[in-house]
């Protein structure tokens, strides 16, 4: 059976880092990106089945990359 594939876009590194531990221990597959530009090019390569957007970033927010 495949893991589910989390795409988690957001800039700060600590909430990256436990987002990804939680998720991963939990059995999912869990990708990260650290801004807008590179979720959107990580979601677009590896069609993630859940996105976890951080609302606000440098480069946008999650709402632009929805």
């Amino acid at each position: 059976m495949r893991k589910p594939v989390i795409l988690h876009i957001d800039d700060d590194a600590d909430v990256r880092e436990v987002t990804r531990d939680l998720l991963s221990n939990a059995g999912m597959d869990v990708r990260v990106a650290r801004n807008v530009a590179e979720g959107i090019q990580s979601a677009l390569e590896i069609t993630p089945d859940l996105l976890l957007l951080d609302l606000h970033m440098p480069d946008g927010d999650g709402f632009e990359a929805c």
